[in-house]
Order: C-alpha cells, then structure tokens, then sequence
C-alpha cells in the first residue's frame, strides 16, 4: 500500500509540476517567437528604407534590386512616373494576388500611393507607406511596403517591395534542440527532486506501519502459545475414556474455535505482510450445506441461552437453504 500511494503521489507531483513549467515554457516560446517576428517586420522596413537611400542616388536601379533580391529574399515592383513596369520579380509574377490584395488594402487606408503630377510638392521628396502582412491565395503571408521615390537624375519611381513571412517551423527549427534539451533537463530534475520529497513526506507513515506490523507479528507470535495450550488440553480432555459426550462436543467446539482462532492470526499476519507484495491469493471451492451446519452447531448454545429461537431450514433436494433466527 505504502509503495503503490508513493507512486501515485510522486506521479501526481510531476505531472502538476510538469504542467505549470510546461505552460510558463511555451508562453516564453511565443514571445521569444513574436519578438523574433518583429524583429523580421523591424528587418524588412529596414532594408526597404536602405533601398529607397540607393536608388535616390544610383541611376542603374535593376542591378540594386537584383541584389537585394538575392541577398535579402526580397521580391519588387518598380514602375515609372507614367506607370509603366520597369522592373517584377519572377516571384511577383507568379503570385499577382499578393500585389493586388496589398494595393486594395493600400488605397483604402493611406490613399494613392502612385505620383500624381498635378501635386508638385510630390517631386520634392520621397516617401514610404507603412509596412502590411498579406496573405496569398497559398496561404503564406507576405510583408509588403510601397515608396515613391525622387532621384537624384529627376526619375520618379513607385516601388511595391515584398517579403515572405518566415513560417512557424522555421522560427522554430534553429532552437528547437535547444528547447527539446531545456524540457528533458527540467523533467529530469522534477523526477528526482519529486522522489526525494515523497520519499521524505512518506518516511513517517512508513516508520508507523512498520511498527504496527512489528507489534501485530508480536501480538501474534504471543497469541499462538496459550492457543496451543487450549488445543493441547482440548485434546486430552477429549482422550479420557468414558467423557460424556455433550462434554466430548463441547471439547470438539473448542478445539474448532481454537483451530478459527488460529487462521484469523495468520490472516492478520498476513494483511500485515500486503504492503511487501510477498502474499498471494489462494481460491477454493467451500460446501454451503457443510458451512451451515457448523454455523448452526457453533451459535446454537450462544442463542439458546439467550432466550433465541435458532433454527436451521434445510431441504435435501431444494436449493434455498438458510438459517433463521427468531425471539422467542
């Protein structure tokens, strides 16, 4: 018993230890994972703000968006003042709803984006939209920012830079050993730290039992000596020649009692022994019509002198069979 409640407990200090770190890891998981996007988003304005720089300044603008494509995995764009394409990525071209849903969303929340020659205060400077996360028709989600730039040899372009949001398994896979060996190490520790407790909380239930089980092999161990006396006498009451024979069952009822007496002990011993697991079950088959009868040769002087009427109802070809005790 002792063993099977230290497993129990042990397994439920872990498992509710394991549920409260587990829940605290993966929230520090998801904000070490939105910080991780929100330095890409901080990343992706960056560079378009770098971009916008270079082109003010550079007059060979495919060669500076093709190595911002390469080295940057970001995707562009690029029109004249009149609207007329200049320059699309590859990856432009195939995904055209991306550009589409940006410029939808563009227009309703920060107006025409495009140069627009009737605002001459529109050559003066460029500008830059705020950064949008769209979703393709594939399901993966994309930063896009527009910007109109003014350069330094009077061109005007309108620029639609994209980038595609790093997906969840790939945020994840770089430190995902590490947070693997962070769980096991943690888990590792509740195991043997939660051992120890119980082992500590449960020392003293364990201290009592096993000094109840002392005393009851003591108590027994002294019961079977005048337990045998009784049985000894019994047997030599019974030897004598000429003992009536209301004395001989008398002697015969004792002898039965003791020999009960005897197995209640060793049943003691042994419900002291369960918590060991060295016990085993033994099941026999037992004569209900035999059980009766000593039931009934053992209570009846006991009810007879107590004024009880003990009868025992016993048919030799019927199947109910009991014993019924009325006052008389």
């Amino acid at each position: 018993m002792i063993q099977s409640l230290k497993r129990n407990l042990t397994v439920l200090l872990i498992s509710s230890l394991m549920f409260i770190f587990s829940i605290v890891f993966f929230l520090m998981i998801h904000e070490n994972i939105k910080a991780k996007k929100n330095s890409e988003l901080a990343y992706f304005n960056r560079m378009a703000t770098t971009l916008i720089l270079q082109l003010e300044h550079e007059s060979d603008y495919r060669t500076c968006l093709n190595l911002y494509e390469g080295k940057r995995d970001m995707y562009f764009q690029l029109l004249s003042d009149t609207g007329h394409s200049l320059y699309q990525s590859e990856y432009i071209k195939n995904n055209t709803d991306i550009i589409d849903t940006f410029l939808t969303i563009l227009l309703d929340t920060e107006g025409d984006f495009t140069y627009n020659p009737s605002s001459l205060e529109d050559n003066y400077y460029s500008r830059q939209s705020g950064t949008y996360t769209i979703q393709a028709i594939n399901g993966k989600k994309h930063y896009c920012a527009s910007s109109l730039i003014v350069t330094d040899h009077d061109a005007i372009y309108t620029v639609v830079a994209v980038k595609e949001c790093s997906s969840l398994a790939a945020l994840l896979k770089p430190e995902l050993g590490y947070y693997f060996c962070i769980w096991c190490g943690v888990l590792a520790s509740i195991v043997f730290l939660s051992q120890i407790l119980v082992k500590k909380a449960v020392s003293p239930t364990e201290k009592a039992m096993q000094s109840q089980k002392d005393f009851i092999a003591a108590v027994s161990h002294e019961c079977k000596a005048p337990l045998a006396s009784i049985l000894s006498s019994a047997e030599m009451i019974e030897s004598v020649p000429g003992v009536p024979d209301t004395i001989k069952n008398h002697v015969q009822m004792i002898d039965s009692e003791v020999s009960r007496m005897s197995g209640l002990i060793q049943d003691l011993l042994l419900l002291s022994s369960l918590d060991a697991g060295n016990w085993s079950l033994h099941m026999d088959e037992i004569n209900i019509d035999t059980l009766l009868i000593n039931l009934y040769t053992k209570f009846e002087p006991i009810c007879r002198k107590k004024i009880y009427c003990w009868s025992l109802i016993y048919q030799m070809n019927a199947v109910r069979r009991f014993i019924l005790i009325q006052t008389a």
